[in-house]
């Protein structure tokens, strides 16, 4: 494998380990230094998209957890854990299994489609690529 390949998995691996709590630090921290690879050629753009829905992803599991953890005296729900955007984002996704929806707790809405409606995951992936590419060129322009 060339430098070229284990840099850009080093890189997309960071990406998709990343925490969404801390995606912006994340971004501000990296979003220069990704731009550059991106315009050098040393980083496919598109495959920042793969690397950043397995951190969406990561976090809707976590949020998952959060909520549907047995043995807890009190319900979390949905609404009220880690992201609950990345757990809809998850839902959309279908990364959960009937078994598992099942033991998520909704409060104001009354089932797994209403909540992704609330929380419009849709955007989600989108909106965190164009944060983490765009931080570097804010920063640029305010330099």
């Amino acid at each position: 494998m060339f430098l070229k390949e284990k840099l850009e998995k080093l890189i997309l691996q960071e990406i998709s380990d990343t925490d969404l709590f801390h995606f912006n630090d994340f971004s501000k921290e990296n979003g220069k230094l990704i731009n550059y690879l991106i315009k050098s050629h040393y980083l496919d753009a598109n495959k920042i998209d793969e690397a950043l829905d397995t951190a969406i992803k990561n976090m809707a599991r976590e949020s998952f957890n959060h909520t549907a953890n047995s043995g807890k005296v009190y319900s979390i729900y949905a609404d009220h854990v880690i992201s609950p955007r990345a757990l809809a984002y998850g839902i959309k996704h279908g990364i959960f299994s009937e078994k598992e929806l099942s033991r998520i707790k909704f409060d104001s809405e009354k089932n797994p489609a209403d909540f992704c409606l609330s929380y419009n995951p849709n955007s989600l992936l989108k909106e965190l690529k164009n944060q983490l590419l765009n931080n570097a060129i804010q920063r640029k322009l305010a330099v």
